[in-house]
């Protein structure tokens, strides 16, 4: 695989620029990427045709409500507060982080354990921090043509482990006890990217009291001493049973599943490439994925660069295998289109949440060239760290809020 700086990965139309001209890029469109076919690992220039932009902002910013606001509108992460306040458990979900780290949770006997829906968000988030010590070994994004009936499993993308961490964080405001909970640790792991290159409180109280502090992600020089954990599968059952215990109890028409489904960038004009998720929300209307999930069982820093070409080629791929329809580009009234990626990377999970408009879609199809073509911007935001109840209870809010905006 090359040797990736942080550097290489664009955040801006001028830092995009200037890794294109770095590398002597051509004024190609989409469909060269089928030339990448042999290749056994996806490279700069092929992340490059994609025209993905990453930027990143903690806490701190995410829940100002005017930036919150422009993701998430007010009225739907209000409306979130006051339903998950009144629902069955919620409270006491929330509660019990004052009495329990993870790992005691599952181990105490107690009857103040028994959280109903939440039982078993508790109980898998601390399976995620019981990690078994093993040898990490190199992560590569492999990349193959999309599969065809003389494709085998050989051609097919690895994954490998690698660890990561985390620190404190603090939450604030009157819709909580201020806490500086203890330390967690993240899990991740990069799993088969590209599975074929075939590449707030009622009344008067503020918003604003869902204010938090930013949590410094655990730097790659320390991610060694976060080993992996066993199975990503564990990651994958927290992060889901979480999303769906949001949900459960009111009236949503969709629910989130942990069905690994594949998205194809490309027709039967060019080769193109599949990426599979591992997870979804779906529409119980007409079966439209609404949002994506992706997990790693070690932490997001081992190889964040690596992680971040996976999830801007999913995003791609999600985007032209289900463009908007007319219905929701005329709902937007001309703003760019926004669709969500949730990511948890051992403890820490992510919001990303990314924005396009339709001459990118018409980019994706083959229409225009790469230097015409505008891009697609992956705003991440986080860490939630899922072992500081505070910060679960504002990705709860925000979670349910989005579903909300998008199922009613």
């Amino acid at each position: 695989m090359d040797s990736f700086k942080r550097k290489d990965l664009p955040n801006s139309a001028t830092t995009w620029n200037d890794r294109a001209q770095a590398i002597h890029l051509r004024d190609r469109k989409i469909d060269d990427l089928d030339r990448y076919s042999s290749a056994s690992n996806i490279t700069l220039e092929q992340f490059l045709h994609l025209k993905v932009l990453w930027t990143f902002q903690g806490l701190t910013k995410f829940t100002d409500p005017q930036v919150r606001n422009e993701w998430l509108p007010e009225r739907f992460y209000n409306e979130a507060r006051l339903k998950l306040k009144t629902a069955p458990f919620w409270n006491k979900y929330i509660d019990s982080y004052q009495r329990f780290t993870d790992n005691e949770f599952g181990n105490s006997t107690s009857p103040d354990n028994d959280i109903g829906t939440f039982s078993l968000v508790r109980y898998y988030q601390g399976q995620v921090q019981r990690i078994k010590i093993k040898n990490d070994s190199e992560y590569s994004i492999k990349v193959s043509p999309r599969k065809t009936r003389i494709t085998t499993r050989a051609q097919l993308s690895s994954h490998v482990e690698s660890g990561p961490s985390r620190g404190p964080s603090k939450f604030s405001g009157s819709d909580a006890e201020s806490s500086t909970p203890t330390t967690p640790t993240p899990v991740g792991r990069v799993s088969n990217l590209l599975e074929g290159m075939s590449i707030f409180d009622q009344g008067s109280e503020s918003a604003r009291s869902d204010a938090l502090s930013d949590y410094s992600p655990i730097g790659p020089e320390l991610s060694s001493s976060f080993p992996p954990t066993e199975d990503e599968q564990i990651v994958n059952a927290a992060l889901l049973i979480f999303l769906s215990a949001l949900i459960i109890h009111f009236p949503v028409p969709a629910d989130w599943t942990l069905h690994r489904k594949a998205f194809l960038l490309g027709d039967n004009k060019m080769k193109g490439y599949e990426a599979r998720v591992d997870g979804f929300l779906r529409s119980h209307r007409n079966d439209d994925v609404l949002a994506i999930v992706e997990v790693k069982p070690f932490l997001r820093s081992a190889k964040e660069m690596v992680i971040q070409m996976q999830e801007g080629a999913q995003m791609a791929a999600w985007i032209c295998s289900q463009p908007p329809r007319a219905s929701e580009w005329k709902a937007r009234k001309g703003k760019p289109m926004i669709r969500l990626l949730v990511s948890q990377d051992y403890y820490e999970i992510y919001l990303t949440f990314a924005t396009f408009d339709i001459s990118y879609v018409n980019y994706l199809k083959g229409e225009t060239s790469l230097f015409d073509a505008p891009f697609l911007r992956m705003n991440k935001f986080g860490p939630f760290v899922t072992s500081d109840g505070d910060h679960m209870k504002v990705l709860g809010y925000c979670i349910l809020a989005f579903t909300l905006e998008h199922c009613t």
